[in-house]
């Protein structure tokens, strides 16, 4: 058996842990985390997450699990580097296969070590100001959010697994970084260009990705946040949510909002004009995550707290178009409408 070892686990990278069935490569993943307290030895993957029991343990004892898994990916945050390093030269004692991500594209490890790294895609291509937008001619679903920690990524791949059951060939390009274990691309992410010309190249990646892989269905995760957060966090003005919706004209839209987020009429309206006017797309459904994002106003600094599914609005999520991705009623719910209106909207199909 196939194992790949998740090291050091945390909520950044639970999704590989919560949909290890989907991974491309491996049947069984094991997830050790640095924290050294009692209370985290045997504990399910739901205790980072919040969402529902999965049956994957989370441990702290590396060095037994090294001994089991034939592939460590190890997550990279920028601030952690020097601390793994006696655990990257453990490994490479062992002759295990390296895999490094991290929250940026540039990741040291990698650098000082033999191994895979997991990345966005690098993509170029010719364009010119006169250039005109292809049309990609299958249904295009946008996840959007607020900002990060906001289950993104968990809804992308919630959607993926509801396609999949239905037949739909899926085209996909995910979140994170480590997408690729999953089997599709992560966005690729354009620096130092202009707008008009980023809106360009996602057009042309995403019109070559669907008729390279003669898909059913596009599902496009867009990072970061659509706009910004406050005046200390911008949120790069939600850029990159504006050119990708605007090289693709999605048919459906979710936004996935924090759970402490309002969601009066008020707040449906402005959302909706939001994506109206700035995204070009319609709003359709609301995603409310398991993690509230509290403002820090005296260091300017952004906190997450992570709560049970259980403890979400689940009164709102039953009614209207909003749900959980950890409440199987109200996704599976979601999911049934979405496939359903994409197949009764003629000019979609």
């Amino acid at each position: 058996m196939n194992r790949l070892l998740i090291f050091p686990f945390s909520i950044e990278i639970a999704s590989i842990a919560r949909y290890h069935k989907d991974l491309v490569d491996y049947e069984e993943v094991i997830c050790v985390t640095l924290q050294k307290l009692s209370n985290i030895a045997d504990t399910d993957v739901s205790y980072f997450d919040g969402g529902t029991h999965c049956g994957v343990k989370v441990t702290n004892d590396f060095t037994e699990a090294l001994k089991l898994s034939n592939d460590i990916l190890f997550y990279e945050t920028g601030e952690n580097a020097d601390n793994l390093i006696p655990y990257v030269e453990e490994a490479v004692a062992l002759e295990k296969n390296l895999i490094f991500t991290s929250d940026t594209n540039i990741s040291e490890l990698s650098a000082l070590y033999d191994g895979k790294h997991l990345t966005n895609r690098q993509f170029y291509c010719d364009v010119s100001e006169w250039d005109r937008l292809k049309k990609i001619k299958i249904p295009i679903v946008m996840v959007a959010g607020l900002g990060n920690h906001c289950n993104k990524f968990d809804v992308q791949l919630g959607l993926r697994e509801k396609f999949l059951d239905c037949s739909y060939k899926v085209s996909q390009v995910g979140t994170k970084a480590y997408s690729s274990l999953f089997g599709f691309d992560a966005v690729p992410i354009f620096h130092d260009i202009p707008l008009w010309k980023k809106i360009l190249f996602y057009n042309r990646y995403f019109s070559q990705l669907v008729k390279l892989e003669k898909s059913d269905v596009l599902i496009v995760g867009i990072p970061g946040g659509i706009m910004q957060i406050d005046k200390w966090h911008n949120e790069y003005f939600g850029e990159t949510a504006i050119a990708i919706s605007k090289s693709l004209s999605p048919d459906l839209a979710i936004l996935s909002i924090y759970e402490n987020s309002c969601l009066s009429a008020e707040e449906v309206n402005h959302f909706s004009k939001y994506f109206e006017y700035t995204l070009t797309s319609q709003l359709n459904y609301f995603h409310t995550s398991n993690v509230k994002m509290m403002i820090n106003v005296e260091e300017r600094l952004l906190d997450y707290l992570v709560i049970n599914h259980e403890s979400t609005k689940i009164e709102q999520l039953l009614c209207g178009d909003t749900f959980n991705v950890f409440c199987n009623e109200s996704s599976q719910k979601t999911y049934n409408k979405i496939i359903s209106e994409l197949q009764n909207n003629i000019e979609i199909i």
